[in-house]
């Protein structure tokens, strides 16, 4: 790959060719670069169809133009990974790449919701994975649930606050009320079509998009090395509460197939996110507590360990208190005095979830028309055509911060913009560099490069 030294010493003419050769030519004069430059190209066309579909997203879907563009290099970057893949099948790609690639995939499926414009049209083999997705999203929210009953469990034998006794006590009235009474409400109001027009039958739901976005605010909290803040913690839930109003407001036989009627969320499903110990997210097969001791209870907490994935550990791993201590590895099977683990859920969130929940409280004797206009009301309060931007808003920020902090720009993205601030070369430094590798730049025109004929050269191969 490109580094500094190369650059310094001047070997990057090298291995671009001759100063007066094309890049999209020199890439094929020494094989053994093939690679590099396949990275760099992978890296940038994802880059940019990232930055389109934010674009795309910012202006809620609406230019015709920018739908296009976005679509273009969807396009784009969907043949060249193809093209990737088939010459490099062995090359592992890395953390960032993927990170950036769920970043793209939860952008596309948003933008999908679209009334306006639809920019891709999904085929009935990515529709049918997408249910597959979303009976397994539901799945891991019950499994979630059922952990965090038996961590409540576990915690009830511990003291414990009166206010957390009746946090959880609201909580669970709640929603014990609107998941017995949800097909009473579904479909009887006059706000909900509204609230659920934009989206046609096969889009993905807010319920399906919801762990994508927490799985992305993991990925970035642990490369930013930065805990979630009071304002993602407000975005988070309010997702969630649009989650919840778009599950509550869909009639089990209105608009979805007969095989998906028994897959509508509840209320506990959508809010069903929070720190969980670990040991409870997945019971023992023979029943037994997985907390037990013993050798045979050790054992078998290391191999349920190992089967929870990194995303679902990063994830859990979101909302931890910062000041509990926790303890990882061989160290965690060891721990006997603390019954429900080391690491506890931030207080801020509970908090602040509690206080979003709290938006579906309703008497228990509230009539079928109560609810009904009680769903109403937060669709007015809590509108999604203002929700969905500041959503888009916020994600955009955090993901510019995190290529201009860790230098996860591109290397061609950087030279498209005058600079390889990532390698330090910049200013007269970068003008030699352009020089050496025959992109100098013209005064007659701004850009420095222009990368279209080079992707058309690469997907055509």
């Amino acid at each position: 790959m490109i580094n500094r030294e190369t650059i310094s010493k001047g070997q990057t003419a090298t291995r671009y060719g001759h100063p007066k050769i094309k890049m999209s030519d020199t890439r094929c004069a020494d094989p053994d670069l093939q690679l590099d430059v396949d990275v760099m190209i992978l890296e940038y066309t994802l880059y940019h169809a990232i930055k389109s579909q934010f674009g795309l997203l910012s202006i809620g879907c609406r230019d015709a133009t920018q739908t296009t563009e976005a679509n273009r290099l969807l396009t784009i970057f969907d043949r060249f990974i193809n093209h990737f893949n088939r010459r490099h099948p062995a090359h592992p790609k890395s953390n960032e790449f993927y990170s950036n690639l769920d970043m793209l995939e939860f952008l596309v499926l948003l933008s999908n919701r679209s009334s306006t414009t639809t920019t891709t049209e999904f085929s009935r083999d990515t529709r049918n994975k997408l249910r597959s997705v979303s009976v397994e999203n539901l799945a891991s929210r019950r499994r979630w649930l059922g952990g965090r009953g038996r961590y409540a469990r576990r915690l009830s034998k511990q003291p414990a606050t009166s206010k957390d006794n009746v946090l959880r006590d609201v909580e669970d009235r709640i929603c014990r009320f609107w998941n017995r009474n949800r097909h009473d409400v579904a479909g009887s109001s006059q706000h909900r079509p509204s609230q659920s027009q934009s989206m046609t039958v096969s889009s993905p739901s807010l319920f399906d998009l919801l762990p994508r976005f927490m799985t992305i605010s993991a990925e970035m909290s642990a490369t930013l090395n930065l805990p979630p803040n009071e304002t993602w913690m407000h975005v988070a839930c309010e997702f969630m509460l649009q989650a919840s109003l778009e599950s509550l407001g869909t009639h089990p036989h209105a608009s979805i197939i007969e095989e998906d009627k028994n897959v509508l969320p509840r209320l506990d499903d959508c809010f069903a996110w929070g720190y969980v110990d670990p040991r409870h997210l997945i019971p023992d097969d023979d029943g037994e507590d997985v907390c037990g001791g013993g050798g045979g209870g050790r054992r078998r907490r290391r191999r349920r360990r190992r089967e929870l994935d990194e995303k679902t550990q990063l994830v859990n791993d979101l909302f931890t208190d910062p000041d509990s201590v926790v303890v990882t590895g061989e160290e965690h099977d060891n721990v006997t005095t603390d019954p429900v683990g080391s690491g506890r859920e931030d207080p801020e969130w509970t908090q602040i979830r509690s206080q979003w929940l709290s938006e579906f409280s309703i008497p228990a004797d509230a009539s079928e028309r109560y609810r009904s206009s009680r769903l109403d009301r937060l669709i007015v309060k809590f509108p999604l055509e203002k929700f969905l931007p500041n959503l888009v808003t916020f994600m955009q920020n955090v993901w510019d911060q995190s290529c201009e902090e860790l230098d996860g720009k591109p290397i061609l993205a950087q030279i498209e913009q005058g600079h390889i601030k990532s390698l330090g070369v910049e200013g007269d430094e970068f003008e030699e560099f352009l020089s050496r590798v025959g992109l100098g730049r013209k005064k007659s025109s701004p850009e420095i490069l222009t990368f279209d004929g080079t992707w058309k050269c690469m997907v055509q191969k």
